[in-house]
């Protein structure tokens, strides 16, 4: 939790503002969101770049804190930029697959009677 000290009062400001920017390109992002049936249990893929993205400038971060712990460090607030960022869209990636898939649940309720072998992985 040391990096949030590191970083001023503007660039958690900054971070916050990247974030709740992204939240609306991830849902677009997934607007067509892939299920997929395996064993009759219902499953999603997800988006394989924004994992990664996400992964990589986490470990980027956790790397620059324990080795270069530094105060006042542009590449700190870059990487803190990209991860705030990252996270919007996976915020908004799931939220489109949140809703997709009751939209999903409810028309297969539909088409599979209770008592059906319909099951959903969540």
């Amino acid at each position: 939790m040391s990096f949030i000290l590191t970083l001023s009062l503007e660039e958690i400001v900054i971070a916050v503002v990247l974030a709740l920017v992204a939240v609306p390109m991830g849902s677009r992002m997934t607007e067509n969101p892939e299920f997929f049936f395996r064993n009759q249990v219902l499953y999603f893929k997800r988006s394989v770049l924004l994992t990664v993205i996400w992964l990589g400038g986490f470990i980027v971060r956790v790397f620059l804190e324990i080795f270069y712990s530094t105060g006042n460090n542009l590449v700190n607030f870059i990487v803190t930029g990209l991860l705030a960022f990252t996270l919007g869209l996976i915020i908004g990636e799931r939220y489109m697959i949140l809703t997709f898939r009751k939209n999903l649940e409810h028309y297969s309720r539909i088409f599979h009677p209770p008592g059906t072998a319909f099951q959903s992985c969540w």
